[in-house]
């Protein structure tokens, strides 16, 4: 068969399918339209406090058992915007339109519009508002400022905590001044130092023993600019 005549086959069924899906989609808007105005009919103005929203399955919604028994099976695992309400002394739950569930927040009191359990619209009354959506933008600079926040944090706390000395260094201060230690100012070097050179200032002049540590404190010392000994 011709390559030709098999594509103008397959463009006509999609467009026969495409068909028959935007007529059924119009008649399921129709029906949808048609059982709205009838809800809107026969609603009734009712007021009362919001005690929680959450979207549940059928089975966990605490709707009578009615409502699931004529409820198809296919239908029942979907989770629908329930929100639990107490009129007047009754606490009853009732299914409420996606649009209205949003706006809605526990410890809400509201003036609603109910069409048997079925919340169609409803107004804020008093109680907590809902609080702005946020863009993506929004979102980046917020997490973008807590980030600098928290660095700028960690680094003051790293100054403080440099500037501050620690116990042990207190200790040998203290133990120095009870010993009578002379002190000797620290000053920097003229030039600064080769490895090689450092090696040859510190090396053969110590006649003390087991003096390691101080001869590595003074390596340290010349490498950063001090001019140090550890005799």
């Amino acid at each position: 068969m011709n390559p030709l005549i098999i594509i103008l086959i397959v463009l006509a069924v999609l467009v026969v399918i495409l068909g028959v899906l935007y007529f059924v989609g119009r008649k399921a808007e129709k029906k949808s339209a048609s059982q709205r105005k009838t809800m809107e009919e026969q609603a009734q103005t009712m007021s009362f406090f919001v005690i929680d929203k959450k979207r549940v399955k059928l089975s966990e919604s605490g709707l009578p058992k009615i409502v699931m028994e004529q409820t198809p099976k296919y239908l029942r695992r979907a989770k629908l915007p329930i929100i639990k309400v107490k009129v007047g002394p009754k606490v009853m739950s009732l299914i409420c339109d996606d649009q209205v569930f949003k706006t809605i927040l526990p410890k809400q009191e509201v003036k609603a519009s109910v069409s048997g359990i079925y919340v169609l619209s409803a107004k804020r009354i008093r109680g907590p508002l809902p609080e702005p959506k946020k863009s993506k933008k929004e979102l980046r600079e917020e997490k973008k400022a807590a980030k600098t926040a928290a660095k700028e944090a960690e680094e003051k706390a790293a100054q403080k905590a440099a500037k501050e000395p620690t116990q042990s260094f207190k200790d040998i201060v203290e133990s120095i001044q009870k010993n009578n230690v002379e002190y000797n100012a620290v000053k920097a070097l003229h030039d600064p130092l080769t490895v090689q050179q450092i090696i040859e200032k510190l090396a053969g002049g110590d006649m003390t023993k087991g003096s390691c540590s101080s001869l590595a404190f003074s390596y340290i010392g010349n490498k950063n600019g001090l001019d140090v000994t550890d005799f």
